[in-house]
């Protein structure tokens, strides 16, 4: 049986890889293996341990929402030089040879990138 099939027979969507999951804290996520997502329950991450024992969870994801996320090309973000003004823009380009860094899709070059909004920003 094919995953598609099993989507429409089942309403489950195979996944069957470690992810990191967590309900409500991103900071309470650890890495374990994800058998499916059935996306009508509240908890729709299902689980399943060493033991065969399955838990449910809330959200998952490839990567650890705790540690800080690498700009890459693409990436959506705010862009600044210094604290006077930002730019939100996506990532063009990633430069390292002496110029500044990030080029937006705007054409401008900046010295600083953050996938999210600073404190100083308003």
């Amino acid at each position: 049986m094919t995953n598609e099939e099993i989507k429409e027979k089942y309403g489950i969507e195979m996944i069957g890889k470690e992810m990191w999951v967590w309900d409500n804290e991103p900071e309470d996520a650890f890495f374990w293996l994800v058998i499916y997502k059935k996306p009508e329950n509240k908890f729709p991450y299902i689980t399943i341990d060493k033991d065969g024992g399955a838990d449910f969870f809330k959200y998952a994801s490839e990567t650890n929402p705790n540690e800080p996320r690498q700009p890459q090309v693409g990436d959506k973000g705010y862009f600044w030089d210094d604290e006077e003004s930002y730019l939100c823009s996506v990532i063009k380009n990633i430069f390292q040879d002496g110029r500044p860094p990030y080029y937006c899709s705007l054409g401008l070059w900046f010295t600083n990138f953050s996938h999210e909004k600073q404190p100083w920003m308003k």
